[in-house]
This record gives C-alpha cells, structure tokens and sequence, in this order.
C-alpha cells in the first residue's frame, strides 16, 4: 500500500438569512429567508411565515391576535385598514416584517407606559425602494369573459410617500374588505381609555364574499414630512362592487312532533359604492408638546334587490305552506370621525399631563320595500304582506379625557384621570302598508312604526398606577364610573326613560416584555338602548319566520 495526498480545493462556508430575530417585545422576520413566487403581494409572503396566519379574507393573526394595522416604514398606510397594504405592495420591496405591541401616542411620546397597545405589523422597505419609484400593471382575460386588472405605483424618499392603486376585476376578487361598512360609529374607529359602545342599527350586508362579484377599487396615499415638527397623511378611497347570488338550500328539521324539510331558491343583486377620505397629522413644537389629529369621513351606499320560493313538507312529502318573498333594500351611509390628542411633558421628569377629545356622527337613511305571500296548504289560508319600511337614524357620540401622572421615584408613577362621555341615538322607523291595486297608496301603521331618542352618558374618575421598567411594566386602573340613561319612544303606553348606575370598574395590565407575555383583566358595562327593548314586531328578512 502507498500514501497518497490529495489537495483539497477551497472551501467557501456561507450563512444562510437568519429568519427571524426577536428583540425585546418585537419580532422580526427576514423577508429574503422566505421563497415567494414572482410578483407575489405581501400578503403571499405573510402566508409563508411562521406564527403568523391569514385566512381566506385576508384578516391576519399574529401570536393568537388579530392585526388591525400594517404600517410602511412606521408610517401609516390608507388609514387603518391592514389589507391595503397586505394585499397591494409586492414582496420584493420588504426587506423586513416587525411584529410588536405599538404604544398609544401618549406612551411614545413621554416614554411612560399608560397600559394602551395593539398588534400591529411593520413592513420595512428594502434600501432601493426607500428612495425610489416601483409598482406593478397587470391585466389578464379568459374564458367566460372573466378578466382581472391591477394597478400600483408607489414613490417614496426620505421626505414623502407616495401610493396610488387600482384593480378591476369580475373574480368575485374584491381586493379591498368592507370595514368601512363596519366601522359606522366614529368614536369606535378611535377608541381609548373610556368604554361603552353602540349600536348604530344598520342594515346587515350578508356575506360579501359569496356569489359573483364585479368590483372596481382606487386609492391614494400621501404621506409627507414637512419638518421633524410636523408631519402629514392623508388617503382617499374608492370602491364599487356589483354581486349577483343564486342559492338553493333544502333542510331538514327534526322535531319531536311536526318534523319538515323546506326547499328555498333565491337569487339578490348587491351593489355597493364607497369613498373614503383619511386626514392625519403629528405637530411636535418642542421637545416638551406633541399633538396629534386625526378625521376620517366615510359615505357608503348599496342597493339590494332579492327574491326567493320556499316550499316547506312534511318528511313524507305532504306540501305544508309555501313562501313567495320579494324585498329591495336601498341604504346610505354618511359617517365622520374627528379625534385630537395634546400631551405635554412638564420640566420634572415623569410629570405629564394629557388631554384628549373626539366626536363622531353617523346618519343613516334606510329604505326596505317588502312583498310577502304566505299559503298554509293545511287550512288553505293565504296571507300576504305589502310594506314600505323607512328608517332614519342619526347617532352623536364625543368623549373628552384629561390625566395628570406624577413620577413617584423608581419609575413608579401614580395619576388621575376624568373623562365624559355621550351618545345619543335618534331612531325614526316608518311602516307603510301599500294598497295593492295602486302601489303610490301608502298607509302609516302606526303599531309597526316607532320613534326613539336615546341618550347615555358616562362620567369616570380614575385613580392610576404605573411600573414601567425595561423588563415589565404595570399599569392599574381603579374607576368609578357614573352612567345616565335617558330615553323615550312613541310606543303606547311607554314612559321617558331615565335612569342612573353608578359602578366600580378595576383593571389592570402585566406586560413582560422581556418574555413577551402580557396579562390583561378588565370590566367593562354595555346598557341596552331604548329601541332594543322595544315591543316592536320587525318583518325584515334576517328575522323571516321558519316555514313550518
């Protein structure tokens, strides 16, 4: 046997991307660690990456919570609405996807924790798309006549972004989500500290997913950075959808006695139009004063046509009743949300004083055309109905909030608070009965229809402590809050409402940011209003009887 040496050639050992990082309460991942086909949106790459899911509508969760906000770059994006971005900008221009509990403006600015946070998700450009011009056309048809368009460009720099969107498709693929619909108060598109909802009674749009939809979105998107003073965003949006639906459902319903099936086929017509307009902006005169603004307004429009049969038998085939139902729904929506927020951090560490207001108005114009026939097979009786069911609602709320913290030493702080609260809700419901030989023949019937006024009010004083330390941070509120509900309606035999409760509220938030565990406990009250204890009858079709 002889020895024989062989000369290795060299040997380049390369790192792979390191996917995620976590600092502190943030995660990061590194986008270029994850495969995503070309022209992919960022939405296609959240898919991929772990501890983050994204269902079929596009909402995101990330570690067990939903996110409500995506920002670029730590700058706002169209307003709130996290599909905007998610579902628009390409993958390629993100270098980084952050995932942290974003401090309310008040926290950031005096670095004092005030136990307010979200998830929310940051998408950090790449260097080249920071200063720079990218976007994408895109336009396809096939078979059935089906096509799809899209349209993006974003300029951004150091000083300004740029955004402006469009798509245009018959896919049922609306690129865009319904929140506006959804959002109808305006004090709820701000919350706070506080509590105490309402609600707003609008029409219900269904699924919105569902049939065959043609829809149109554009929008645009400014952000620019006058000074590091003062900033400004502003958004607008437009959106169109036209969705045809065909259902054809047949149940069974078991039951001791009287066990039936029923047959029903429909088919609705859906158009919806939206704008909406977002207006932020962040003034910091010095080091000691920050003030932040914010408005949006919103005016939704659909209009609905529907029809459907329902025929309902015994489970041996005996027909029972039929249903023969008609129903066109015409709704308006004009929305408006102002909030504004000063906080002042005074020349001793720690001392801050705070003051916050906001105010929202929703009007709501809903016009529900119903033509009802009933036939009972076993008695051989027909009933129908003729309605013309209006409805007009305007809701007020505003909210003012004042706090004064004092350092206690060792980063403990300890603070006061009040705040004053209103809503109020005007509720006008007309029923007409409609002649049916002359259909311009309208009849007030006064058992059905209704007018409401109701008012709560809510004065809370709050006694608050703060530990902010680096590795956690407790935040514990002890309030007492005062609510007055005042109302009346046009029933017979009802009476103004006027009533006061008076309650303690406790909560208190332990955040371990070191270890990325947060615990939150909380109490909160939610009086029902005048119009839900009605003894009105309501003929709309999310309350239809069951054939039977």
């Amino acid at each position: 046997m002889f020895a024989a040496d062989n000369m290795l050639d060299e040997v380049v050992v390369k790192s792979e991307y390191i996917p995620i990082a976590i600092k502190k309460d943030t995660i990061e991942y590194n986008a270029d660690a994850y495969r995503v086909r070309p022209n992919a949106t960022v939405e296609e790459l959240l898919k991929k990456l772990p501890g983050i899911e994204v269902d079929a509508s596009g909402t995101i969760t990330a570690q067990g919570e939903e996110i409500k906000k995506v920002m670029v770059d730590g700058k706002k994006f169209f307003g709130d609405d996290p599909k905007m971005a998610t579902q628009n900008l390409p993958a390629d221009a993100i270098k980084k996807v952050q995932v942290f509990d974003k401090k309310s403006e008040k926290a950031e600015f005096t670095g004092v924790s005030d136990g307010e946070s979200e998830k929310v998700l940051n998408l950090e450009l790449k260097a080249d798309k920071k200063i720079g011009t990218f976007g994408e056309v895109m336009a396809g048809y096939g078979t059935e006549d089906r096509f799809d368009s899209k349209l993006s460009f974003n300029k951004f720099n150091n000083k300004y972004q740029f955004s402006t969107l469009a798509n245009f498709n018959n896919l049922s693929n609306q690129g865009f989500s319904f929140s506006d619909y959804n959002t109808l108060m305006g004090g709820n598109a701000f919350g706070g500290r506080g509590g105490g909802s309402m609600n707003s009674g609008v029409v219900n749009f269904g699924n919105t997913n569902t049939g065959q939809i043609k829809s149109a979105t554009a929008g645009l998107n400014f952000y620019y950075e006058f000074s590091p003073k003062f900033n400004l965003t502003t958004s607008y949006f437009l959106s169109h959808s036209d969705q045809d639906l065909i259902k054809d459902k047949f149940r069974q319903n078991f039951q001791v006695e009287n066990s039936f099936a029923s047959d029903e086929f429909s088919t609705s017509n859906t158009v919806r139009n939206g704008h909406t307009v977002n207006l932020a902006m962040q003034i910091k005169p010095d080091s000691f004063h920050r003030i932040d603004l914010e408005s949006s307004v919103r005016f939704n429009g659909s209009d609905a046509i529907t029809s459907s049969l329902t025929n309902a038998s015994s489970l041996s085939g005996v027909p029972r009743n039929s249903i023969d139902q008609s129903d066109k729904n015409i709704n308006d929506l004009t929305d408006l949300s102002l909030r504004g927020v000063f906080t002042k951090r005074l020349r001793k560490p720690g001392r801050i004083f705070s003051l916050e207001a906001s105010y929202g108005n929703t009007e709501n114009e809903t016009d529900y055309f119903l033509d009802r026939t009933s036939l009972f097979y076993t008695n051989n009786l027909l009933d129908s109905i003729l309605q013309d069911q209006i409805s007009l609602s305007d809701n007020n709320n505003y909210r003012i909030y004042t706090e004064y913290k004092e350092p206690l030493g060792k980063k403990n702080y300890l603070g006061l608070g009040y705040s004053k609260r209103n809503y109020r809700s005007l509720q006008n419901k007309d029923f007409y009965t409609v002649d049916f030989l002359d259909p311009n023949k309208l009849t007030l019937n006064e058992l059905l229809s209704s007018l409401s006024d109701n008012n709560v009010g809510y004065d809370r004083a709050s006694l608050i402590y703060t530990k902010d330390d680096e590795k956690y941070s407790i935040n514990v509120d002890l309030v007492y809050q005062r609510s007055l509900i005042s109302g009346s309606d046009d029933n017979p035999g009802s009476v103004p409402l006027e009533k006061v409760y008076n309650y303690f509220l406790p909560s208190f938030t332990v955040n371990w940011i070191d270890k990325n565990l947060r615990i939150r406990y909380n109490t909160s009250i939610n009086e029902p209003s005048v119009t839900q204890l009605q003894p009105i009858v309501n003929n709309s079709r999310s309350v239809k009887p069951i054939p039977g």
